[in-house]
């Protein structure tokens, strides 16, 4: 497992175990994560009732043995520094976020507008930083 090799650290953002990590850093820096996912989404998005799907993040989480897994590996490496089930909880709502095709497309239009969103006066990301972002996810199929 490429995971172990590397002592727990994921080397992409946009798989499992680097999603976790991206979870797990932002339980340390924000009060209340998943609040504020949820208002970063509806700002970018531009649709105020966007939220998550209680039934499907909870089936997530009963069903979450294999993201549990790499958590508690990468948490046995010393990267990853939060309580594992809070971070899992958090992952499967940010998983389950209830939106139209148009309310993603809206959400994540700056990657294809060089960082800027249609109906956000400031960038979201610099050129640069949309081209890499897209760069990463290219790479990861998506």
């Amino acid at each position: 497992m490429q995971l172990e090799m590397e002592q727990g650290i994921p080397r992409n953002p946009f798989i499992n175990a680097g999603a976790l990590v991206v979870c797990d850093m932002l339980q340390g820096r924000l009060s209340a994560p998943r609040q504020r996912m949820l208002e970063v989404v509806r700002g970018l998005s531009g649709v105020s009732d966007i939220s998550y799907d209680t039934v499907v993040a909870r089936s997530e989480f009963e069903h979450s043995a294999r993201n549990a897994a790499i958590a508690w590996l990468m948490k046995s490496f010393g990267n990853f520094h939060h309580d594992v089930t809070t971070v899992l909880q958090n992952y499967f709502h940010y998983c389950a976020l209830k939106m139209s095709c148009v309310e993603l497309a809206r959400t994540f239009v700056f990657l294809a507008n060089q960082g800027k969103a249609i109906h956000i006066d400031e960038p979201v990301v610099t050129p640069m930083q949309a081209r890499q972002i897209n760069a990463l996810m290219a790479t990861s199929g998506m």
